[in-house]
């Protein structure tokens, strides 16, 4: 019997190891995504939720349904309508009509778009991300939250943001960890509501 516990715990382990996590990525032009990006990885990790944060182009060759639970995503807008620079290779791989269907299928998402409304695009790439998660397959934790630099409302609009997306983090996960793998109850995520969040809505334009 002794050996039978030794190697259940053996294998607790494991999969412990092998649970999927929370990650945090970002496009960030001027520094504001990502320090919003790193503030989420911190609040997270101290509330016992693991994380990963990076920014988008890291996780262009990783296969998030196999690696996260959720992606929580800070996204800016540039130029016309484009993404920063380190994210354009992770977006340029993912809007292509042969991605695959079920790239994040299963994956939470929650997507953060920052923007300023002095622009033509105002958070297109924030709008865009979010269109295409649920289209390969991802299930919106999340509605999609724009933040306006423009308006000097930016900062409301982030922690509005954040509040509301640790709420739903903390029911997911709080399922999730109470759904041990004999239990069959709460295998889905929780319903998410379709509509777009039609509060404010935040992009970071650079103005190069």
């Amino acid at each position: 019997r002794t050996h039978h516990h030794i190697v259940c715990f053996i294998l607790s382990l494991s999969k412990m190891s092998e649970e999927k996590k929370v990650y945090v990525m970002y496009g960030s032009a001027t520094g504001n995504g990502e320090s919003i990006a790193e503030d989420v990885s911190s609040q997270c990790n101290e509330q016992g939720i693991e994380t990963v944060c990076m920014p988008l182009n890291d996780a262009k060759k990783l296969s998030l349904k196999d690696l996260a639970s959720t992606v929580i995503i800070i996204c800016a807008t540039t130029g016309n309508g484009d993404a920063p620079e380190n994210a354009d290779g992770w977006w340029r791989s993912v809007k292509l009509r042969s991605a695959a269907k079920d790239l994040f299928t299963g994956v939470r998402f929650a997507v953060l778009g920052l923007g300023d409304t002095n622009y033509d695009k105002f958070c297109h790439m924030g709008i865009s991300i979010d269109k295409r998660l649920g289209e390969l397959g991802g299930v919106r934790l999340l509605d999609l939250f724009c933040a306006d630099e423009g308006t000097g409302v930016m900062e409301d609009t982030v922690e509005e943001w954040r509040e509301a997306l640790f709420t739903k983090l903390q029911v997911a996960t709080g399922e999730a960890e109470a759904s041990p793998a004999v239990v069959e109850e709460s295998e889905t995520a929780p319903a998410v509501a379709e509509e777009m969040y039609a509060a404010p809505v935040v992009v970071e334009e650079s103005e190069t």
